[in-house]
C-alpha cells in the first residue's frame, strides 16, 4: 500500500471481484426461479466458464501488446455495460446468457492484464511479494464472502438492486484505473508459448499424456457440479442463501486443502495420491448431491474442494 497507483488497483480488483461475485448464485438462482428450467440455469454456468476455454491462450497476449491500463478501463466499462443488460433479465433467458458471456470475456481479458500491471506499477521485490500477498488474501475473503452475501441481498432487496450494485463496482473499478499514471504499452518481448507448443511438450512426456484425460475428467464432473449447485442448494436445501452458504464451504476446503497438499506430496507417492484424491471427490460430491439437510452438505462441500488441489 506504500505506492500509491497500486492502492487505486487493489481497489479496482477488489470492487469489481466483489460486485460480480454478488451474483454468482443471483444470476442462476433468479434464471431458475423465472423459468424453472435446469438447462437454461446450467447454460448460466456455461456462459460463464466458456470465454476462459476460448479465449484463456491468447488473453495473455493481449496483455503484452496493448496498454494495460486502457485494457483495464475498457474491460470495466465493458463489463459494466454487460450487467446492466440484466435489467432485461426478465424478457427472455437468452439476455441473460448474453450478458453472462459478455461480461465473461472481459473478464479473461481484464485478468492477465491486472497481473502484467501490477509489477509496473510496484516493481519487483518486496514491495511485489507485499501486493501478490494482499492480492491472494483479499480474493480469498471475497470469495468466502461473496456468494453468500449476493444471496442474502437477492433474498432481502431483489435482484435489480445486486445488478445496480453490480455495475456500480465496475464502473468505480474503471475510474480508479484512470486514476493510475499513464504508463504508455509494454516493451517487446519473447512470444509466448502456443496451442502448438503445449501439444510438442504433451507429445514428448508420457506422463502428462496420461494426466490429460484423468484432469478433464474431472474437470468436467467438477463443471457439472457447478451447474447443479444452485438447483441442489435451491430446491433441496432452503434456497439461493445456502447455495451462497455452500460456495464458501468450497472456499474454506480449498484453503485447507492447499497447506494438506503441501504436507502430503513430500510424504506419500504421486501415483496413490492421485488416486486418493479423485476417490475421495467423487466420494463427496455423491454425498453433496444427494444432501437433503444442510450440515451434510457442509461437510461434502468441504471435503471436495479440500481433495480437489492435490
Amino acid at each position: 500500500m506504500q505506492v500509491p497507483d497500486f492502492r487505486l488497483l487493489w481497489i479496482a480488483r477488489t470492487v469489481s471481484a466483489l460486485g460480480s461475485s454478488l451474483l454468482v448464485v443471483a444470476v442462476p438462482a433468479h434464471v431458475l426461479a423465472t423459468t424453472g428450467s435446469l438447462l437454461a440455469t446450467g447454460l448460466v454456468l456455461a456462459a460463464e466458464y466458456l470465454p476462459f476455454l476460448l479465449l484463456g491462450p491468447v488473453a495473455g497476449t493481449l496483455a503484452d501488446r496493448f496498454d494495460r491500463r486502457t485494457l483495464l478501463i475498457g474491460t470495466d466499462l465493458a463489463r459494466a455495460a454487460a450487467v446492466a443488460v440484466l435489467f432485461a433479465a426478465d424478457a427472455a433467458p437468452w439476455v441473460v446468457h448474453v450478458a453472462v458471456l459478455v461480461e465473461s470475456a472481459a473478464t479473461v481479458v481484464a485478468r492477465p492484464a491486472m497481473q502484467a500491471h501490477i509489477p509496473a506499477v510496484v516493481g519487483t521485490g518486496a514491495l511485489l511479494s507485499s501486493a501478490n500477498a494482499l492480492g491472494a488474501v483479499t480474493g480469498g475473503v471475497v470469495q468466502l464472502v461473496g456468494g453468500p452475501l449476493g444471496a442474502v441481498l437477492l433474498t432481502l432487496a431483489g435482484f435489480p438492486v445486486l445488478v445496480a450494485v453490480d455495475v456500480g463496482s465496475y464502473l468505480l473499478a474503471a475510474l480508479a484505473v484512470a486514476l493510475t499514471a499513464r504508463r504508455g504499452r509494454p516493451p517487446g518481448g519473447p512470444a509466448r508459448p502456443g496451442f502448438a507448443d503445449g501439444l510438442r511438450v504433451l507429445r514428448g512426456h508420457p506422463v502428462v499424456r496420461a494426466l490429460v484425460p484423468a484432469t478433464a475428467g474431472f474437470l468436467l464432473a467438477n463443471a457439472a457440479l457447478t451447474a447443479l449447485l444452485v438447483p441442489l442448494g435451491v430446491r433441496n436445501l432452503g434456497g439461493p442463501t445456502a447455495v451462497g452458504t455452500l460456495l464458501s464451504a468450497l472456499g474454506v476446503g480449498f484453503l485447507l486443502g492447499a497447506p494438506l497438499l503441501r504436507v502430503l506430496v513430500d510424504r506419500v507417492a504421486v501415483r496413490p495420491l492421485l488416486a486418493c484424491a479423485q476417490a475421495a471427490t467423487a466420494a463427496a460430491f455423491a454425498v453433496l448431491v444427494n444432501a437433503v439437510v444442510m450440515p451434510l452438505a457442509l461437510v461434502a462441500a468441504v471435503a471436495s474442494a479440500c481433495s480437489a488441489p492435490w
